[in-house]
């Protein structure tokens, strides 16, 4: 999904998208329909996740979308040519080899989201007993050194 952005154009690109795309806020090429999402792109995007090479099914052919057609077809397109070239490449998605599983390997279980650290829950009167100590040492040295200068 785009978000607006000032960035102007993206990886790659010189010059907006080809004829028939938009340049979107990021600098990507979609469709001039809401949120940019271009039918060839979803086509394309659908093609290269069924093929093995898992890309946001978003509409907007980005750098993202470039890198994982490159990886797919070998090649070095930009995200304009990506755009530009769009069926054509739906099509070559098609008729390319799923990407092999190594022999022996077993799809594994999705990821485990991150836990987050575990912090111990603060005293609501430890800020508290950290101030009145700080006051009992300033107190201390003050009549400390009231007592040494009236000598």
């Amino acid at each position: 999904m785009e978000i607006f952005s000032i960035s102007g154009a993206g990886f790659g690109q010189e010059g907006g998208c080809p004829p028939g795309w938009v340049t979107t806020p990021q600098g990507n090429c979609g469709s001039g329909a809401a949120k940019f999402r271009h039918p060839q792109a979803v086509k394309l995007q659908k093609a290269l996740t069924r093929a093995g090479f898992p890309v946001s099914v978003d509409g907007i052919i980005g750098p993202q979308t470039a890198e994982a057609v490159n990886s797919a077809l070998g090649t070095t397109l930009s995200p304009y040519q990506v755009a530009e070239q769009a069926a054509s490449l739906t099509a070559q998605m098609g008729t390319a080899p799923p990407v092999p599983t190594p022999p022996g390997v077993q799809p594994g279980p999705p990821p485990v989201p991150a836990t987050p650290p575990i912090t111990r829950p603060r005293s609501p009167t430890a800020g508290l007993v950290a101030l009145l100590s700080v006051n009992v040492i300033a107190a201390t040295l003050g009549a400390w050194f009231a007592s040494v200068i009236r000598r």
